[in-house]
């Protein structure tokens, strides 16, 4: 990230932005905001202010944002305190509030004031880097490392509602939480600033590496923990998912068997309250419609879950069977099983869709691997996520520059795909398939130019460290990411797991042939023996490149791969 100053980095990792108040959390603002707090006790401001501002900005007691109120210390000579308010993040002491009756007359808090709360916050069990002060006129909040002279922000509370979000910006939970990140960069700072021997700041990394390496599990432990709290979560959304987006978007990239399960039961319900011809059009019209891999896996799994259940099917395409399906719903699988295990061998048409649609996504991520702008796209999107996003959800979580990266080649696949599909469709015409053809056959062309003009793509793709498990390299080159995807989704269920074996064996075997695991495991092959089913790649210049073995050969040898 280079093109960031370092400064500007940190800034970006080390910073949330709070959420703005519901309609309801900006009602009681601005009533905090307009109260007279003439005659208020110390009690009244704790009741009337900080109570609501606290679960405004998000601690409530029992929450994993908490607040412990008259929390008990000891100073030397057994003298007891007690700390108006100690804010716990995960269980943890993070900042304070000391609250005061009303001081009319009084711009700003002196010593007297803010001594002890200073003194509270040096307690070891408390060790609170944020103080915060307030008499019902005026808050203050201090940044102990940075000043106790002055407050690093100051507002009146009649100007609550409107200065909300800037208090929220220091106090909410999450960037309490990377305050004390930014803490511990201080601390390094403090502790290597007179240091003049190399070796002892290596060592200290060493240390540092190995401390956080033995974090990890507890890391994970806490993932597991927070991501079942996220009500949005995946793949709980998808369940919550619009039934357009899930065949127009959803459906078009990876998901586990869980969350196919969730996107089609949404579809499933659809075809209940609506027409089942709505869905079913969307999903398998007439004519073909821009797909990849992944729509057609999850397609299978709709098909499936359709057949088992008390649903009628009124409308089917002619390629699915058409009327047939009406009488008979299995038809439906019948007939498309056959055509996603071969790469849809007789049917051209979806066979160039979806080879170009691999096409795309190849050529994608040559472009994003080779070209640094684009990189630094992804990394600067991915602090915008950082900064912008909870830190709890999915989206949050899963997010990386690299992942970016993926999502973009996913995103250019999707839309070209698109354009492809209506630059050759034609109304009342069809789908000019022989045109459609020679234009795939262009496109894989290009992408032998592209790779025949870097000098080890392989090692680029290495170095990139992008970490993608989806095979975008080989997919619709030497292996069949559709027949190995529909087994995958085949394989959990017993009746059509069975039916391909006894009716499309021969497909299953050349599926295993290309490599598919899924293949070899339907086919009864155990893990960790040798293959009985060796590569063929004249399976794979029959489905990817029609026969065309120059072509093959050429984009085989571009990757490095035989």
């Amino acid at each position: 990230m280079s093109y960031l100053n370092p400064y500007a980095l940190d800034e970006l990792l080390l910073h949330k932005v709070a959420p703005p108040p519901s309609i309801d959390e900006k009602s009681e603002l601005e009533r905090i905001a307009s109260l007279d707090v003439k005659g208020f006790k110390e009690a009244d401001v704790r009741e009337e202010i900080i109570n609501p501002l606290l679960k405004i900005i998000g601690y409530k007691k029992g929450n994993e944002h908490s607040v412990d109120r008259e929390k008990h210390i000891k100073f030397v000579g057994s003298t007891n305190r007690y700390i108006d308010y100690s804010l716990t993040v995960w269980e943890q002491d993070f900042w304070l509030v000391e609250t005061k009756r009303p001081h009319y007359n009084q711009e700003a808090f002196g010593y007297k004031e803010a001594s002890q709360a200073f003194e509270y916050a040096a307690h070891p069990e408390i060790r609170a880097a944020l103080v915060v002060i307030c008499d019902g006129i005026k808050l203050e909040i201090f940044d102990r490392e940075e000043s106790v002279e002055n407050p690093a922000h100051r507002l009146l509370i009649k100007n609550l509602a409107r200065e909300y979000i800037n208090v929220a910006q220091y106090l909410s939970p999450v960037n309490v939480w990377f305050f004390y990140r930014r803490r511990l960069l201080r601390e390094l700072d403090r502790a290597f600033e007179k240091e003049g021997n190399l070796n002892r700041v290596t060592e200290f990394k060493g240390i540092m590496s190995s401390h956080l390496d033995g974090m990890r599990s507890k890391i994970l432990s806490n993932f597991r923990a927070n991501s079942r709290k996220d009500e949005n979560g995946y793949p709980e959304s998808l369940a919550l998912a619009d039934p357009t987006d899930i065949t127009e978007s959803l459906f078009f990239v990876g998901h586990s068997h869980l969350a196919i399960h969730n996107m089609n039961e949404v579809l499933l319900k659809e075809c209940r309250s609506k027409s089942i011809f709505h869905t079913m059009y969307r999903l398998f019209p007439d004519e073909p419609r821009d797909a990849n891999d992944f729509y057609f896996m999850h397609a299978t799994d709709f098909l499936i879950r359709l057949e088992a259940s008390d649903i009628n099917v009124n409308w089917a395409p002619s390629w699915l069977g058409g009327q047939k399906v009406s009488k008979d719903k299995a038809v439906a699988l019948q007939n498309s099983l056959p055509l996603f295990l071969s790469h849809f061998e007789g049917d051209d048409s979806r066979r160039v869709i979806s080879l170009v649609s691999s096409a795309y996504r190849r050529i994608a991520k040559i472009l994003a691997v080779t070209t640094p702008q684009i990189r630094k796209s992804a990394e600067f999107r991915h602090l915008l996520t950082r900064l912008f996003e909870k830190e709890s959800t999915w989206k949050q979580i899963l997010s990386s520059p690299e992942r970016n990266m993926i999502f973009e080649w996913e995103r250019v696949s999707l839309v070209e795909t698109s354009k492809f599909v209506k630059r050759f469709s034609r109304k009342n015409e069809g789908f000019k398939v022989n045109s459609a053809k020679q234009e795939l056959i262009r496109i894989l062309n290009y992408e032998v130019s592209l790779l025949d003009n870097i000098e080890d793509y392989k090692e680029l793709v290495s170095e990139a460290g992008i970490g993608e498990a989806h095979p975008t390299e080989f997919c619709s080159v030497s292996y069949d990411n559709l027949g190995h995807g529909v087994l995958c989704i085949l394989e959990h269920y017993e009746k059509w797991r069975n039916y391909v074996l006894s009716n499309h064996r021969n497909l299953v075997e050349e599926n295993a042939k290309l490599g598919s695991w899924a293949a070899r495991k339907i086919l009864g092959e155990e893990a960790g023996q040798s293959y009985q089913h060796t590569y063929d790649k004249s399976i794979a210049c029959r489905r990817f490149f029609f026969g065309d073995e120059a072509l093959q050969e050429r984009l085989n040898n571009a990757y490095g791969r035989i």
